[in-house]
């Protein structure tokens, strides 16, 4: 029986190896479009106003998110400054928090403190949650906040005032996302009817936690309330929570297996050990991490599969929950005396299509920086062959530690390349913020051809966008105006701005200006 001292250490061990997966070049990256750069432009009119209770998107009511998150990277900007590290550090934090949380949930539900480690180890190297966790966005404050919930949840079995902790989670999954925390409590009721306990239901503490929580929401939600009445009430919960479950929005759809695919895709080497768990868990289904796992991951899947917009990182609140799935069937298998062949060989079958056919697709891509994934994924294919050859042999209980400790390493060996790799085709407007500062005045807007506002383009330039089209800006070209295009729509409509002068090129696009006369 592990001490209480040795259950620390490895909480601390594993917060540490969290840190280092979301915090190494935490800040190398430009803030992506969209969701990045609006929230950080949002946490940006924040300090600046110094209004922290209305959310505001370029100077209008920002009704799309309730503002803990947001508060979070507001609070960060104030501290450290505005920068990509302190946007993105409150999700990097609460990630590698989740991980710790996780842990803890592993030491209610599995007898052996092994299964808990792994559990926590397959959620530190599950690459949806890592991804999500590197991001200025709310779903690492999310997925923490749902996950100490479903803790304290167990908790109260034992001392009823964790129930106070359950409500005050309830709050903050609320302030983050909404009303995901009716998910949070439909989780944890449907996991307590299996377990046919009350749990933190029959508590006063609960009530006690619920009330604590409500503090925490009414006044904020008061507040809108007040000055903002029902066009708040219309936007913040009838578009962006009903409108979003009701109907596509912005084109974001899928059928009902988008998130199986999503799993399938990029969950790997995980998603062959949860195949591969399923008849495990329905012959142990009686078993208090099965069903956990089945009530959270699957809840959370079932309920964002029925919802009509799908967006891959909405389900981030699911993967510790399929965590605990993958730890314990791993954990099932090596507690047996007979090797694991056939999870073994479909691991040296991955290993072997990431090393024969990945890499060199990776080598020979004409896309930019693809070569720099070449090492993680030469990491991760030769780790899953090694471990699917023990867990295949009589040194079985060593192979899902390789494994773990290869998607580890693997996925460290992808950050400098930009592990959000989705991103890299978004331009990185750095480059341009001093030049716009210096050449542009405050009220003057710079020219854009497109039809919709890039996020990117208002936190980075800061400077009001003029959307036309290249005949617009043709006729509309004169002295002291700018124009930020690419570097194929310069070369096409470059002949056409008389007196155009390249004042920045950078990541395929070009700053131009016009000189204050022209000859």
């Amino acid at each position: 029986m592990p001490t209480p001292r040795q259950t620390l250490r490895l909480s601390l061990f594993l917060f540490a190896l969290a840190l280092l997966m979301f915090g190494l070049q935490l800040g190398l990256d430009s803030l992506y479009d969209w969701d990045e750069a609006w929230y950080g432009q949002v946490a940006k009119e924040m300090i600046r106003s110094g209004d922290w209770v209305t959310l505001q998107w370029r100077g209008a009511p920002f009704f799309d998110k309730p503002p803990l998150a947001i508060w979070a990277i507001a609070l960060s900007f104030k501290v450290f400054g505005a920068s990509e590290w302190a946007a993105r550090l409150p999700s990097a934090l609460c990630s590698a928090a989740c991980v710790a949380v996780l842990f803890w949930i592993g030491r209610m539900v599995f007898e052996r403190q092994g299964a808990a480690f792994l559990s926590a180890l397959v959620l530190l190297t599950t690459l949806p949650f890592v991804k999500a966790g590197r991001m200025a966005m709310l779903d690492g404050p999310l997925t923490l906040a749902f996950t100490f919930g479903i803790a304290t949840f167990l908790a109260s079995r034992r001392d009823g005032r964790w129930g106070i902790g359950f409500g005050l989670a309830l709050a903050a999954v609320w302030m983050i996302k909404g009303p995901l925390a009716i998910l949070l409590a439909l989780v944890c009721l449907a996991f307590a009817i299996l377990e046919r306990r009350a749990y933190a239901w029959g508590s006063p503490w609960l009530l006690l936690g619920l009330l604590l929580g409500g503090t925490c929401l009414a006044p904020w939600y008061a507040a809108q309330w007040g000055r903002y009445g029902m066009e708040f009430v219309q936007s913040h919960l009838g578009i962006h929570v009903l409108g979003r479950a009701a109907s596509a929005m912005d084109g974001h759809q899928g059928g009902p297996w988008f998130y199986l695919i999503q799993l399938a895709a990029q969950n790997h080497p995980w998603f062959l050990v949860l195949v591969a768990a399923i008849p495990y868990a329905w012959r142990h289904r009686e078993a208090r991490a099965i069903r956990l796992s089945a009530c959270w991951g699957g809840g959370v899947l079932v309920a964002f599969s029925m919802a009509a917009t799908k967006l891959p990182w909405y389900v981030v609140p699911m993967y510790p929950g399929l965590a605990l799935m993958v730890g314990a069937y791993l954990d099932h298998l090596m507690a047996r005396k007979a090797p694991a062949v056939g999870l073994g060989r479909a691991w040296q079958v991955l290993g072997a299509l990431l090393l024969v056919g990945g890499i060199p697709y990776l080598i020979l891509s004409p896309t930019p920086g693809d070569r720099g994934y070449v090492i993680g994924v030469a990491v991760l294919g030769l780790g899953v062959i090694l471990g699917g050859r023990l867990l295949s042999g009589p040194r079985h209980r060593q192979g899902p530690w390789v494994v773990a400790a290869s998607a580890y390493l693997g996925l460290l060996g992808l950050i400098p390349a930009n592990i959000q790799w989705e991103t890299r085709f978004s331009p990185d407007l750095r480059p341009f913020a001093a030049v716009a500062a210096e050449q542009v005045p405050a009220a003057r807007g710079i020219n854009y051809l497109g039809a919709t506002t890039r996020p990117s383009f208002v936190y980075y330039l800061d400077r009001p966008e003029r959307l036309v089209t290249a005949d617009v800006l043709a006729a509309a070209w004169g002295p002291g105006e700018t124009a930020l295009l690419s570097a194929e729509e310069w070369a096409a409509i470059g002949p056409r701005l008389a007196g155009a002068r390249l004042s920045a090129s950078a990541s395929g696009m070009v700053f131009v200006t016009a000189p204050l006369r022209l000859h």
